[in-house]
């Protein structure tokens, strides 16, 4: 991941050319302020308020950022249709590492209806991903997955927030059977109790 070194992105930002000319501390350039929006969906409050502190961290480097809270069908519509400057997005990979395909490859960013909502493009990320899918060898295939996740962090076109852990609770009368990683209840349908196990309420029909 990126380390936080706001420091280190109030040079990245001089070096491009976006100096602080006015008292109100946004930089500029060629007479440009450097500002953007946010699209935020308002039925998340996580994201709401996350949206809240990055606004805050950009604004403390000189970053003019406003949000663009919409309800929650107007934002999935915007999110399809590429409608925005920035996001703030909720992506599911699939448990295999081989998900990544859909989301951050040159394929997914031009096909319309493709996850790659941000469109990144990157020639040497696709090689990567393609011969980590295609290596029959678990550690060539490793290797070439980490080199994958090495350009995807350096080209930063997203800033990864974070990944909730998923913790789930089953009573150890329920057999379950095989549960998935990345989709808990896909296999609901089979679980069931033995009837030697049932308490009073289990045998509510």
């Amino acid at each position: 991941m990126l380390p936080h070194d706001p420091a280190r992105a109030e040079r990245t930002l001089d070096s491009l050319g976006w100096r602080v000319k006015a008292a109100d501390g946004i930089r500029e350039r060629n007479g440009r302020k450097l500002q953007f929006k946010i699209l935020v969906p308002s039925s998340s409050i996580n994201r709401e308020r996350m949206a809240v502190l990055l606004q805050e961290q950009f604004r403390k480097i000189g970053a003019d950022v406003s949000l663009d809270e919409v309800e929650y069908s107007t934002f999935q519509q915007r999110f399809s249709d590429r409608d925005f400057e920035a996001v703030m997005g909720n992506w599911h990979l699939g448990a295999s590492a081989a998900s990544i395909h859909q989301l951050w490859t040159s394929m997914a960013a031009n096909d319309k209806d493709g996850a790659n909502k941000g469109a990144y493009t990157s020639p040497t990320f696709d090689a990567y991903v393609d011969s980590a899918i295609s290596a029959f060898d678990p550690a060539k295939s490793r290797y070439y997955y980490r080199k994958a996740y090495e350009t995807a962090i350096a080209d930063a076109p997203a800033i990864w927030l974070y990944e909730p852990r998923l913790v789930i609770g089953i009573h150890k009368r329920i057999h379950s059977g095989p549960i998935r990683a990345d989709a808990w209840w896909s296999s609901l349908a089979d679980w069931s109790i033995p009837a030697e196990d049932q308490i009073d309420r289990d045998r509510i029909r």
